[in-house]
């Protein structure tokens, strides 16, 4: 593991940890190794599910298809999304599975600074992308959701608290 990750795994668990509850139903999208899982489960007493393209996964697909891998509407109280945003546009999907009020906690970079990331992976500082960052986003300005606590590591990225609003 590369050492920006390991420091950025530890800095995730302890930003985003104390914005999850015991007996929480919680979907992480892209789980990879499942890493975050493992932090969460081993703090707190959840409900955890992973969906991801590639195993290990619980359910192995893309979650803009939700309904096809027997997932319900409405059925979540937090959704993990951590660098997927960035490859998927899966803002409304997280929108449709999260409970009223439920929480989306994301992270994914910076959109002018996302070059500058590229050089750090040239660098073999950083973990080498699975595909193109072709939805880079501000997480001010998600549709449907309400920004309640943000971070910004070194300028580059972005994680976020995001509250599910329902449409006036």
């Amino acid at each position: 593991m590369r050492p920006v990750q390991a420091w950025a795994r530890n800095a995730r668990v302890r930003f985003f940890l104390p914005h999850l509850h015991p007996g929480a139903r919680i979907l992480e999208i892209g789980a990879g190794d499942g890493w975050f899982k493992k932090a969460i489960t081993a703090s707190l007493r959840v409900d955890y599910l992973t969906i991801d393209t590639h195993a290990p996964a619980d359910v192995r697909g893309d979650v803009r298809e939700w309904r096809r891998h027997g997932l319900k509407a409405s059925s979540f109280d937090a959704i993990v999304a951590f660098e997927v945003v960035e490859h998927t546009p899966c803002f409304k999907e997280c929108h449709e599975l999260l409970k009223s009020d439920g929480r989306l906690l994301v992270t994914t970079p910076m959109p002018q600074f996302d070059w500058l990331l590229n050089v750090f992976e040239s660098l073999r500082l950083t973990q080498k992308r699975t595909s193109a960052h072709a939805n880079l986003v501000s997480v001010k300005t998600v549709p449907g959701f309400v920004l309640e606590r943000a971070r910004y590591p070194f300028g580059l990225g972005q994680w976020a608290i995001l509250r599910k609003v329902e449409p006036a």
